[in-house]
């Protein structure tokens, strides 16, 4: 009887330790879920309190042309930004992201190459593209290719056709973003040539080029990745049908994104800070994505929400019949 005293008080406690480890594996969980929904929900609200970075662009309405609040960000972006999204888990949400890529990788609006730790190792070859050429210099920077090598072309203009969706636009309590309205976007043709970088020396180009207008073929990538390009190029909508087009057809679209919230309260935190924001970032982060990717015809196969349904982890293949 003793024997079996000891026995069943021995497998309780291997249930009860058990059980708590159990326990504590959830709520460390959900412990961090709730902590990076809180601190997202505070990054927007304090965000929207910053003074803008430039000047000039501290005026009444957004910018018509965000291209110099970007220039004027690229060297001090990553100081700027770093931090944030440590606290807040984008920097998890990049890489974990990352891990579907494959094969012939190209990344539009990379910036200044946040998510180039976690792609040249995944890539048999890396191409990058921005629209501005201060901040895919800083990119380059980071992977081994001096100024100096960073030759430059005369920029040249190309047109894009607007979607014009009304769905993509903040609700009518808020201005419309006049980016939506723009007709034409300068794109200056940067150096393209091959480097070796990350550790499997990964072939690499680079082009500054709008992502409403990629210089590609049809069918050139196995992966094309977006991370909060967006919020800042002209049409969402031609943009999703551009990556497409040179996605190949059995390749990944891979995006995280801002976006408008399914919770009222926080899309018109959004909609109230939109002008502020874009002045002081360049981007928009209350555009409709859902109804951006409807409208382009992406195929989504995963799509998750962080920070109060603002940010937007998809991973789609492209809907071929819509990128001709």
């Amino acid at each position: 009887m003793v024997h079996l005293h000891t026995f069943t008080q021995r497998k309780n406690r291997e249930t009860l330790l058990a059980t708590f480890r159990m326990s504590k594996k959830h709520m460390l969980l959900a412990g961090s879920a709730l902590y990076m929904a809180a601190a997202g929900a505070g990054y927007v609200y304090f965000s929207r309190n910053k003074e803008p970075f430039s000047s000039n662009s501290a005026g009444v309405g957004a910018p018509q042309n965000t291209d110099k609040t970007w220039a004027e960000l690229a060297k001090t972006y990553d100081e700027r930004v770093g931090t944030d999204e440590l606290l807040i888990g984008m920097t998890m949400l990049r890489r974990l992201l990352c891990r579907h890529a494959h094969g012939d990788v190209l990344e539009v609006a990379v910036g200044t190459g946040r998510n180039l730790s976690y792609l040249t190792d995944k890539a048999s070859t890396l191409t990058l593209t921005d629209r501005n050429g201060p901040m895919l210099s800083v990119a380059l920077e980071k992977l081994g290719v001096p100024t100096s090598q960073q030759a430059t072309a005369p920029a040249i203009t190309t047109t894009v056709t607007p979607s014009h969706s009304p769905s993509l636009t903040s609700s009518s309590a808020s201005p419309a973003s006049p980016s939506l309205t723009d007709s034409t976007v300068t794109s200056t043709s940067s150096w393209e040539g091959f480097s070796k970088v990350g550790a499997n020396k990964t072939p690499l180009r680079a082009r500054v080029a709008s992502v409403e207008q990629l210089p590609f073929s049809d069918n050139s990538f196995d992966t094309v990745v977006d991370t909060f390009g967006l919020c800042s190029c002209v049409d969402p909508v031609v943009a999703l049908r551009e990556i497409q087009r040179v996605c190949r057809p059995d390749g990944v679209i891979l995006l995280l994104e801002h976006g408008r919230s399914d919770y009222n309260w926080m899309t018109r935190l959004l909609d109230a800070n939109a002008d502020k924001h874009a002045a002081t970032w360049g981007c928009w982060w209350n555009r409709d994505i859902r109804a951006a990717i409807a409208t382009a015809d992406l195929v989504v196969e995963t799509l998750y929400t962080w920070h109060f349904g603002t940010t937007y982890y998809i991973i789609a293949r492209p809907h071929k019949s819509s990128s001709s």
